[in-house]
C-alpha cells in the first residue's frame, strides 16, 4: 500500500499520519484557528518548489464482498487522471485506495478551500517524496522526514500552528 517509508507513515494504519511520526517530524494547523488566507499561505510555502503533487485517498471499504464507497467531494475540486487502485486488507475489511499522480497545486488549494468552507473531507493526503499533507475536516497536518523543514515551518508560522501535541 502507500507506505511512505521515508516518512515513517503507513496510510492504511488506524492512526492518522500525524500520530505515526515523532513530534519533530510534524506540524498541525487547526482549521478553526486560522483564516483561509493563512491556510493558503501555509500551502504555498510547503509546495513553493513544485507544480504538482501525488495524492492517495480512500475510495471504498469492502465488507462481506460488498463495496461501501466513501462519500467525498474529491472530484469536485480535483481532476483525477493517472490513477491506480490498490486494495489493502485487514481482519475486518478490505480497503480500496486510489493513488493519483501529478495533481496541480491549484487543485490542492481548491480542495483545501472546499474543506475549509465545510465541505465533506475524504481520508486523503497529498505527498512528495519528503513530505505529506493530510487535510481533514478540522486539521491540516504536515509531515516530513526533514526535521529542519518542520522546524522552519514552526518558526515561520509560530502563531498559527497547534501546539497541543508538542
Amino acid at each position: 500500500m502507500i507506505t511512505l517509508t521515508q516518512l515513517g507513515v503507513d496510510f492504511n494504519d488506524e492512526q492518522t499520519p500525524f500520530f505515526q511520526v515523532n513530534s519533530n517530524n510534524r506540524i498541525r494547523f487547526g482549521l478553526s484557528e486560522i483564516s483561509y488566507v493563512e491556510l493558503k499561505s501555509v500551502l504555498d510555502y510547503i509546495f513553493k518548489e513544485v507544480d504538482t503533487v501525488d495524492m492517495v485517498y480512500l475510495v471504498a471499504n469492502i465488507i462481506s464482498n460488498k463495496y461501501i464507497y466513501t462519500k467525498t467531494a474529491v472530484r469536485k475540486s480535483i481532476f483525477i487522471r493517472n490513477w491506480e487502485e490498490i486494495v489493502e486488507e485487514n481482519e475486518e475489511a478490505r480497503h480500496v485506495y486510489a493513488i493519483v499522480k501529478n495533481i496541480d497545486i491549484t487543485q490542492v488549494q481548491k480542495y483545501a478551500l472546499s474543506i475549509y468552507k465545510g465541505g465533506r473531507a475524504a481520508y486523503l493526503a497529498f505527498y512528495l517524496k519528503d513530505r505529506l499533507v493530510y487535510i481533514s475536516s478540522d486539521v491540516v497536518d504536515i509531515i516530513s522526514d526533514d526535521v529542519q523543514f518542520i522546524s522552519h515551518l514552526k518558526e515561520k508560522f509560530s502563531n498559527l500552528y497547534n501546539k497541543f501535541y508538542e
